[in-house]
Parts: structure tokens; sequence; C-alpha cells
């Protein structure tokens, strides 16, 4: 598998990502260690996919809850598989991650797919060096059966560190996270260059979105996390008018379908708003 693959003929990614598990469940309320969770959540999925997949370059799926969705993948749309694995519960940052059991870099490319592995990180962590392997190694195992490799790590805040300290270095940690991990990937997923605390000022956001241009090697796109549609847009912005490739979207496009109440009203959001913001989100990539 390619790289191309995954993207526009302009070479940008617009990745529709419905691979979440935990934060779906909550959107939706449902319980999803129960047949009528599990059917809901895959019924959604579906329907993203069903939306989105004609529209992206790609589509980000897990191998839990959104296997079935790949029935209405179309052929040309590129995929991504979730390597990390998933236990109903909030996940401890410092601990080493959870691979799913029984699936791997061989699984996916069997499926036609390319790798994405998901974690939380911080540099002074105690299992840094040991999280920085693990992605050494999938980057080789993804190499030897060539195909792409995503990674998308999250910067966290240390037990031991109060919000304030954290955020007056959040953007010298931000930029080693960057530095240690783009050589270990094809595609680097991060989330936008502000500290939780910090004020939005537009001046020092195009300043750090091309800092991550000047530190990665990779190709830098944008996750979402759920931040609001409006805030997501204005961001995805800066950091395309200052070197990202594109992005990979979830929730901030289509969270609100948790607020439906009927399984027909969710469709309907997904047919109408959600594809209306997904179709603005494409906009931006493709105009820079």
């Amino acid at each position: 598998m390619q790289i191309q693959q995954l993207q526009t003929f302009s070479r940008k990614f617009t990745i529709a990502a419905i691979d979440q598990r935990g934060s779906m469940a909550k959107i939706l309320k449902v319980d999803p260690k129960t047949s009528e969770g599990k059917e809901r959540m895959s019924a959604i999925k579906t329907s993203l996919m069903e939306e989105f997949a004609p529209m992206c370059s790609a589509v980000l799926v897990d191998p839990d809850f959104g296997m079935r969705a790949l029935e209405r993948k179309l052929h040309n749309t590129g995929l991504l598989l979730s390597l990390e694995g998933f236990d109903y519960a909030d996940a401890n940052p410092q601990a080493m991650p959870l691979i799913k059991k029984n699936w791997g870099v061989e699984q996916i490319a069997l499926r036609g797919g390319a790798v994405k592995l998901y974690f939380q990180f911080h540099p002074q962590e105690k299992y840094a060096k040991k999280k920085i392997a693990l992605v050494q190694d999938i980057y080789k195992e993804s190499n030897k059966h060539n195909v792409p490799f995503l990674f998308e790590p999250i910067l966290y805040r240390l037990p031991e560190e109060n919000e304030k300290e954290f955020s007056s270095k959040y953007m010298n940690l931000y930029e080693e996270m960057v530095r240690t991990f783009t050589l270990l990937c094809d595609v680097l997923k991060v989330e936008f260059p502000l500290a939780p605390l910090e004020t939005f000022d537009e001046k020092t956001a195009h300043e750090r979105c091309k800092k991550i241009t000047e530190l990665s090697t990779a190709s830098w796109i944008l996750l979402s996390r759920g931040i609001g549609f409006e805030k997501y847009q204005k961001a995805l912005t800066i950091a395309m008018q200052n070197g990202a490739k594109g992005f990979a979207v979830g929730r901030s496009v289509w969270k609100e379908v948790g607020e439906q109440e009927t399984f027909e009203q969710q469709q309907t959001f997904i047919q109408t708003i959600a594809r209306k913001r997904m179709e603005a989100l494409i906009q931006i990539v493709e105009s820079v």
C-alpha cells in the first residue's frame, strides 16, 4: 500500500475518523459491552462511512465496532485501522499503551489498511523510552509489510505538574515530542499547539504551526479531539497556512449526533449538518 492511497489528488489528507470507541459510547449514551450498545455504535459508524467515504481521501476505522462499516467504504477511498486496544475504561496515560489482542500490523496489512496508533505521551514520564521504542518497532513492522504508519501522540500533564507549570512549558514539551516521533512514522497526527490555560492568539498560533512544519520531516495533520466545530475550523485554517497537510477529524464534525432522539434523526444530522461541516473542512485543505 502506498501513502498516496490515503491522499487527495493534490497530496493532502482529508481523513474521516470514525474509530472512536469510549468517546462515541458516551456521546450516544450506550453501554458498548451490551449487544444493543454494540449495534447502535456499529450502525452510526456505518452511517458516517456512507456519508464521508465518497468525499474524504481516507477513513479511519476501529476493529471493535467499525468492521461492518467497511462494507460501505468505496474502493478508491483509503483505509486506516486502529492498532491500539480498548478496555472500556479511562486508560492511565502513564501506563504502556494497550495493543489489541490477536491484532497487529500484519492483520491490518492483510485487510488493505494503513496502521494508526494513538497514546498519550510526556517526554519526562516513566515509560517515555519504552513508548518510543514501541513506536519504533511498529514503524519497522509497517515498513516490512509496506504499509504507511500514522502516529497520534497526545501530550498530557504529569500528576506532579500543576496546570500553570504544565502550561508554561507546554510548547517545549510539544516540540520535543514532535522531534522524537517525526522520524518514526509516515504521518504525524497532532492536536493544535495551544496549552490548556493559554488564551488564543492568532499570531502565536501561526508561529507555532510554522514551527511544527520546521521540526517535522513527516507530513503532519491536525486532529480535533472533539473541540467545537467553529474552533476546529479556525485552527485547521491556520495549520494549513503554515505547512499542515490536512486533517483527521471525527467528533468536531458529528458529536451532536448524540443530542438527536432517534436513529432516524441521527442519520438526518449526519446527512445534513455533519456533511456540510466535512465539506467545509475539505475546502479549507484544498484551497491552500
